[in-house]
């Protein structure tokens, strides 16, 4: 298996039925949501986190209802202007009201010190499709949560009222585009950039300049270092349970890989796996506090066959 750098490389969002090759290109597989779904590093995972992202205090209504604006203040004089996949969006005034309607967005703004007003379920069924590493951040708030399983709920959105409207990381066409911005200011994807493939970290920026926290946005990037740890390949399975185990390595000749039979394979649990799905800073973090000791165990051929490590 060839090495690589994993963290280099940048690896894009993608549906959660994608099946990652990285020796080459990926593949979309429609067929059924992938337990087969396995992200093969060949070398082990060596992250720094620069800086960690400010927190957050929940935000409401006088009625109750959640509002977006978080402890941290914005820093950025308002207005200002995101570039994106369908040209540029001015934001007038520090939004109050942020409605995510890609994936994975509520990470950024939760990072940010913003609570969102709704989220946009991907898959886990988390509570407010807020994951593990990030529920601390949402404090009481009970963000509402979109479904695009039949497409963009548009009348939903425009019933929330928002100021922004975050897509940076979703299937948004240029017509569905037209619809948000009909309703409130938009940002889509990363300037050429295609659906489910834009940067994370240019994700960040312009998530953080939309709310006016340009500075705390580039504290939220990860740092990548080559470190001393490893002289072994190692390949880590995004598995969700111990029948994932079985799953993958019933693959082809999967269970035949060295890094397997020598127990340098590493096998993760559901909440391990989504954040390596997530691809954000505060999921990466969660990655690199949970991630990186079984990583070590791997090196030195003690990896055990379990998801629970």
């Amino acid at each position: 298996m060839a090495n690589v750098a994993p963290m280099t490389r940048h690896w894009a969002h993608l549906p959660k039925d994608t099946m990652i090759h990285p020796a080459g290109p990926t593949r979309t597989v429609r067929s059924r949501p992938a337990t087969l779904f396995a992200l093969m590093l060949a070398t082990v995972l060596a992250l720094v986190l620069r800086a960690c992202t400010p927190g957050a205090q929940d935000g409401s209504d006088p009625d109750g209802t959640p509002t977006s604006a978080g402890a941290g203040r914005a820093t950025d004089s308002f207005p200002v202007t995101v570039e994106h996949t369908f040209g540029s969006t001015t934001v007038e005034a520090e939004p109050q009201r942020v409605v995510v309607v890609g994936i994975t967005e509520q990470d950024v703004l939760l990072g940010l010190g913003v609570v969102p007003v709704a989220t946009t379920e991907w898959y886990g069924e988390q509570p407010h499709a807020v994951w593990p590493w990030v529920q601390e951040l949402l404090g009481d708030a009970t963000p509402e949560v979109l479904s695009t399983s039949d497409g963009f709920e548009f009348e939903k959105v425009a019933a929330l009222e928002p100021d922004l409207i975050v897509g940076t990381n979703s299937g948004m066409t240029a017509e569905d585009y037209e619809r948000f911005t009909a309703i409130a200011p938009t940002i889509t994807g990363v300037p050429g950039s295609e659906p489910y493939f834009s940067d994370w970290r240019e994700q960040t920026r312009q998530v953080a300049r939309a709310v006016g926290r340009s500075a705390a946005g580039e504290q939220a990037q990860i740092a990548e270092e080559n470190v001393h740890l490893l002289e072994a390949d190692v390949v880590v399975f995004a598995t969700e349970s111990a029948d994932g185990i079985d799953d993958v390595l019933s693959f082809g000749t999967m269970q035949n890989l060295p890094a397997v039979k020598e127990h340098r394979a590493v096998f993760t649990d559901a909440t391990l796996a989504g954040a390596i799905y997530f691809l954000t800073p505060l999921s990466q973090k969660y990655v690199l506090e949970h991630l990186v000791p079984r990583l070590e165990d791997a090196v030195e051929a003690k990896s055990p066959r379990s998801v629970e490590g």
